[in-house]
């Protein structure tokens, strides 16, 4: 049917009564209405199709919040994960330094039975040079016994000498064996290097001042022996001897002192050696009246033991070079040292203003997650504002529906009564009217379906808040791991710090490398676990600027929509509620490519 021209003016703005029959109620413009009716349900299925446009892309932005908060929620149970690991680092830390405060208290133990043990031999050096003096009132006729006794006793001192010669140098070779692998090691040291050469060099200090100690020591003897070979001519031989044996003991004394900066076992040894010297003196004081008578007879045996004397002395001048060359070689090794520890702590403070800045870093990103989330709240909320607008307009399409009922029963009562129409024009008015029946229930199922689609959104905008609280309590856990790392960091800086002042061995040395490379893995595992959360927080930013990109362009489409015109219902060419259109397609298929990006 052809669109009617338009009415003129003056019947257009006349009443109902006027255009109308009296008597039969039928309109004298009928086709008009009839026309008018049509363009006006034609309006009422483009609103309706484009409510329905609206709904579907409100649908499947929602699917894709929903894909995002599984994301998330995936994410911070992966990072709780994470979480127990360091806290179980932590416990395995903290039994690790127990153990190394266990171990520093038996190595001060040591230090203190080194120092007593430093006293006794000092008593003993003052008891030593008490005998000496004592040696003016002795008998002359237990000389030669003496002298036999002395001389197996040096004798015995070369063999114990040779002895502790050779387990020096195997203890050197040990030595520059533990050198090589603490060179090799050099990098893996961060902290207790500087400890331990502080340790190494006050014990050098000490080390250094008792060989001062003994050398003033050696000197009084040695102008005690003056005095009393001025005083008696004829026990000069004798107090050669004894001086010979005060420089034995003395030269035994120095291979203790250096025994006990190396080998702590052989300390019960020298003591024992030194407790039987001095009981040897006390009774060899007694039998040196009786050696006086025998010295004549003891002359060439007096000279053998200057040569042995000699050829000792000698020896040891030897050991004492080499044992200077091995302290320099130990000093300018610890110089190293000390050099590259300082690089250490160079590149471990950079560690730290790194790590302080990527902690500042997230802090910033967590109030900008913050933000997001309650800009997708506010946004959630202008969505529901928007589906009670929708709701209202169901409601007045439903009244429109009404109105369009009472006028297809007038249009019915116009029929009826109208029997000067044509057969052809009430089978054509009749079919038409089915097809507005039907129009009608098809409206009415629609807005049912709406009710119920706008009840679903209601229920998933619920959901939605219960995970935005779900996700702020995530955060604040994020927040009070990261609180519990810093005070690690701490703590640690503290233990590094109290094991400054404390002396160490080789034993604590190799354990102090390990706990040290110990130290580096998790600080490797911290620096991948900050990588993994900066590339999540990445994936997050993109997730969340996806969701803003989709927000901005569904509110872009709700703003300038424009109701296209839609084929009349029941045709073919008609959208189903169910079935999506060609663009709803496109525009799916473009959001699922922006995710894989």
């Amino acid at each position: 049917m052809e669109p009617l021209k338009p009415l003129p003016d003056d019947l257009a703005d006349t009443g109902k009564d006027e255009n109308s029959c009296s008597f039969c109620g039928v309109s004298y413009l009928i086709l008009h209405e009839v026309e008018r009716l049509k363009r006006r349900i034609a309006e009422l299925e483009t609103e309706n199709a484009s409510l329905m446009r609206m709904k579907s892309n409100a649908q499947s932005s929602q699917m894709n919040t929903l894909t995002s908060m599984d994301a998330l929620t995936n994410l911070t149970e992966a990072f709780k994960a994470r979480a127990d690991e360091a806290s179980a680092e932590r416990d395995r830390a903290m039994i690790k330094t127990k153990e190394m405060e266990e171990r520093n208290k038996a190595l001060l133990s040591c230090i203190q039975r080194l120092q007593t043990g430093l006293g006794s031999l000092r008593e003993e050096i003052v008891s030593l040079r008490e005998a000496l003096q004592c040696l003016k009132a002795t008998d002359p006729t237990i000389i030669p016994g003496m002298m036999d006794a002395l001389h197996r006793l040096v004798l015995s001192l070369q063999n114990s000498y040779s002895e502790q010669l050779e387990a020096s140098e195997l203890e050197g070779k040990r030595l520059q064996t533990c050198l090589s692998a603490a060179q090799e090691d050099l990098r893996l040291v961060r902290l207790t290097l500087e400890e331990e050469i502080a340790a190494l060099q006050s014990t050098l200090n000490e080390v250094n001042s008792h060989n001062k100690i003994l050398g003033v020591e050696v000197q009084e003897l040695k102008e005690a022996i003056s005095l009393l070979t001025t005083t008696n001519e004829t026990l000069e031989k004798q107090v050669s001897v004894m001086t010979t044996e005060i420089d034995q003991l003395r030269a035994e004394l120095q291979t203790r002192i250096n025994q006990c900066n190396t080998l702590n076992t052989s300390e019960k040894e020298s003591l024992q050696r030194i407790n039987l010297l001095t009981c040897e003196l006390q009774t060899r004081n007694d039998e040196l009246a009786d050696l006086l008578k025998q010295l004549q007879s003891s002359k060439e045996n007096a000279e053998a033991l200057q040569s042995n004397l000699q050829v000792f002395l000698k020896e040891l001048s030897e050991f004492r070079k080499l044992h200077q060359a091995d302290i320099e070689s130990h000093q300018s090794t610890l110089t190293a040292l000390s050099n590259r520890l300082a690089d250490a702590l160079l590149q471990l403070k950079r560690l730290e203003t790194e790590t302080t800045s990527k902690y500042k870093a997230l802090e910033q990103e967590l109030a900008d997650l913050h933000k997001a989330l309650t800009m997708e709240t506010t946004e959630s909320d202008a969505a529901n504002q928007r589906y009670s607008k929708l709701q209202g307009e169901q409601e007045a399409l439903l009244q429109r529906n009404k109105k369009l009922s009472t006028e297809l029963e007038d249009l019915r009562y116009a029929l009826q009564e109208s029997g000067k129409t044509s057969s052809a024009a009430e089978e054509a008015l009749r079919k038409r009217l089915r097809e507005l029946q039907r129009d009608n229930e098809l409206l009415e199922n629609q807005a049912l379906d709406v009710e119920k689609k706008a009840a679903q959104l209601r229920s998933e905008k619920e959901q939605k808040e219960k995970l935005i609280c779900d996700m702020d309590l995530k955060i604040q856990d994020m927040r009070s791991h990261i609180v519990d790392l810093e005070t690690k960091l701490a703590e640690k800086t503290r233990e590094a710090e109290s094991l400054r002042g404390e002396t160490t061995s080789t034993k604590l040395l190799e354990e102090a490398r390990k706990y040290i490379s110990d130290l580096e893995k998790k600080i490797q595992c911290l620096q991948q676990t900050v990588f993994k959360e900066c590339q999540e927080r990445s994936d997050l930013l993109y997730t969340l600027s996806s969701l803003k990109a989709q927000n901005a362009e569904l509110s872009a489409r709700r703003g300038s929509s424009i109701t296209p015109a839609l084929p009349p219902l029941g045709s073919t060419g008609s959208v189903q509620p169910g079935q999506p259109s060609q663009s709803q397609r496109s525009q799916r298929g473009s959001m699922f490519q922006r995710q894989k990006r």
